[in-house]
């Protein structure tokens, strides 16, 4: 493969990747299992309790799902789809914006709340130094992946983010989801 590789060429190459749990660790500094960034959101100061108890309820309901290995994977499409939509109308009732978005990136940033694998800034320099482009695909906000790079100086012109992309009005507000991705 590696010879394959060599052979034809940098131009030929594109790396793949998830973002929560694969890009960035498992485990915090402090022993804690790395929350996701949606869960972030979800139970985070940002959009208030009734929000959170909301978006709660419905992780309460929707994950059992997502992780039960006796629902087919039809099945599971459809539930994760209609868990993700009721989910999104939720945060736009709730008034999530892009300075909402912003923030979270920050406090990430800030709080040592999220950890880069060892290696993984090496790893998308030398991706961007070579121009191999590099594919983010994740059912996360790819608004708040794509703030995260940029706050790391790690968003360049080669990453390319596959993700929930969020659509706002002219005063940054929340008005929808451009295209829905969840795990299946």
């Amino acid at each position: 493969k590696i010879s394959k590789f060599k052979s034809e060429g940098n131009e030929k190459i594109h790396v793949l990747s998830d973002f929560d749990r694969t890009m960035t660790t498992w485990i915090l500094p402090n022993g804690e299992k790395m929350p996701s960034l949606i869960s972030r959101i979800r139970n985070g100061p940002y959009l208030g309790k009734e929000y959170s108890d909301k978006a709660n309820k419905l992780y309460d309901y929707y994950h059992p799902i997502e992780i039960d290995n006796k629902l087919s994977i039809k099945e599971k499409k459809k539930l994760m789809h209609e868990w993700w939509f009721k989910h999104f109308e939720l945060l736009g009732e709730s008034g999530l914006n892009k300075k909402v978005i912003q923030k979270v990136a920050e406090d990430l940033i800030d709080g040592e709340k999220i950890n880069l694998r060892n290696g993984v800034r090496k790893f998308l320099n030398k991706l961007e130094k070579n121009k191999i482009p590099l594919v983010i695909i994740s059912s996360s906000v790819g608004d708040l992946i794509e703030e995260f790079l940029k706050k790391e100086n790690l968003m360049k012109e080669n990453v390319f983010v596959i993700a929930n992309k969020l659509d706002y009005d002219f005063g940054g507000r929340f008005i929808g989801v451009k295209e829905i991705v969840h795990v299946f």
